[in-house]
C-alpha cells in the first residue's frame, strides 16, 4: 500500500494527463486519495473498484458470475458452498458475492454466514478453510473469488485427505496457465484481461481534455469465461 500512496503523490505532480487505477486490495485511503486526484485529472478504474465511489469504471459482469459459479455447484449436488474473497468493500469481492447469494436464495438454500470467508491474509483462508471442514457438517463445495485462495483451499484438502471433488467441490476465478494441470484440474472463472484494458484506456481517453476523437466505448459489462474441469464436476 506504501507504494501505491508514493505513485500517488508522483501523479499528483502533475506528470501525466490521467490514470488507470486497479486496486490491489481493500484501502480506504487509497480510494479517498484517488478521489482527490480525480478533482485534478481524469482517473477510470479497471478490474475493480472501491464500493461507494463515484469512479468511472470498467469490469467485467462480476454478479452474474458468482450466479452462475454457485448455480453450477448446487446443480452438481452441493448446498453447503462457501464462499472465499478478499472484502465486501472491493467490487469484485462484493458482486461475486451477491451473486453467490441470489443463487442460493433461487434455489431455497438458506444463507449461512458461516460458510463466508474474507481477508486480505492467505493463512487465514487456509486456517478457516481447515476450521470449516472439521466441523461436524462440512462445507461440500467452495467458491473462490480469487485464484491464490482456491491453492489455499487445495493446501487444505491434500494436509487433511480431504478429496476433490468427492468430497468438496471447488470453482475459482482464475487466471493460472496451469490450472488445467493441477490434480484434480480447477474448474476457472476468467475475464478477458486485452479487453478489460483496452475498455478502460478508451474510457480514458474520451475523458482526457481537448480529446476530439469520437470512440466506440462498451458501456456493458463484460462477459466471463466459464471452464469446468474436474475440481467441480467429477
Amino acid at each position: 500500500m506504501a507504494v501505491e500512496i508514493d505513485l500517488f503523490y508522483h501523479l499528483k505532480d502533475g506528470r501525466v494527463d490521467g490514470v488507470l487505477v486497479s486496486p490491489a486490495a481493500e484501502n480506504d485511503n487509497i480510494a479517498q486519495h484517488f478521489e482527490e486526484l480525480n478533482q485534478q485529472l481524469p482517473v477510470v478504474y479497471f478490474d475493480r473498484y472501491p464500493i461507494g465511489t463515484s469512479f468511472e469504471n470498467t469490469s467485467c459482469n462480476d454478479f452474474e458470475a458468482g450466479h452462475i459459479a454457485a448455480k453450477h455447484l448446487l446443480e452438481g449436488g452441493s448446498s453447503r458452498i462457501g464462499f472465499v474473497g478478499i472484502s465486501e468493500s472491493l467490487s469484485v469481492t462484493s458482486l461475486r458475492l451477491k451473486g453467490y447469494k441470489n443463487a442460493l436464495k433461487e434455489n431455497g438454500i438458506k444463507l449461512q454466514n458461516s460458510l463466508i470467508i474474507l481477508s486480505q491474509n492467505e493463512s487465514i483462508i487456509y486456517q478457516r478453510t481447515v476450521s470449516l471442514s472439521k466441523k461436524e457438517r462440512p462445507p461440500t463445495a467452495f467458491f473462490s473469488s480469487h485464484e491464490s485462495y482456491a491453492c489455499q483451499v487445495y493446501s487444505a484438502c491434500k494436509n487433511f485427505n480431504i478429496n476433490i471433488p468427492d468430497e468438496i467441490r471447488l470453482i475459482s476465478f482464475a487466471h493460472y496457465p496451469a490450472s488445467a494441470f493441477l490434480n484434480p484440474g480447477l474448474s476457472t472463472i476468467t475475464q478477458s484481461a486485452y479487453e478489460l484494458g483496452r475498455n478502460a484506456a478508451l474510457k480514458l481517453i474520451k475523458k482526457l481534455p481537448g480529446n476530439k476523437v469520437k470512440l466506440n466505448v462498451n458501456t456493458k459489462k463484460l462477459p466471463c469465461k466459464f471452464t469446468f474441469r474436474s475440481s467441480s464436476v467429477g
